[in-house]
């Protein structure tokens, strides 16, 4: 079978449209691709800012800065509100600080955030047994 003018014609514009049709998914999967990335970049990056505010806000409670601690602290939690060893490092901050109620407000805060953690579940529960004192 030969082909015609015609024939080539109907060929090219087939090819043509079926690459432009896999150029376009090509793209808009990259753009999600990239979104994804972003996404994921967001939560790394926030989790590294809630780590740094931890650490900044130990070494506030070192040098007793509670005020500071418990603001870092806070500004964590923004970030990452359901984790729940934030909850319970600002827990630990009001122990410090010797505001017992609200020290066992946070740490019920804390345990029910830590559904699955036995050792913060444990740390939780001790830092409340303190607190009842």
């Amino acid at each position: 079978m030969t082909f015609t003018a015609v024939n080539r014609s109907i060929l090219f514009l087939a090819i043509t449209a079926l690459l432009a049709t896999g150029c376009a998914d090509m793209q808009q999967s990259s753009q999600q691709d990239v979104l994804r990335d972003d996404k994921e970049y967001k939560a790394i990056s926030d989790k590294n800012k809630s780590v740094s505010l931890v650490q900044k806000s130990k070494n506030a409670l070192k040098g007793g800065d509670f005020e500071l601690a418990e603001t870092l602290l806070e500004r964590a939690i923004r970030k990452d509100p359901y984790n729940g060893w934030l909850w319970f490092e600002l827990a630990s901050v009001n122990y410090e600080r010797g505001d017992y109620d609200h020290t066992l407000q946070l740490c019920r805060k804390s345990l029910s955030l830590a559904q699955n953690n036995q050792s913060l579940q444990n740390k939780n529960r001790q830092l409340m047994k303190q607190a009842n004192k």
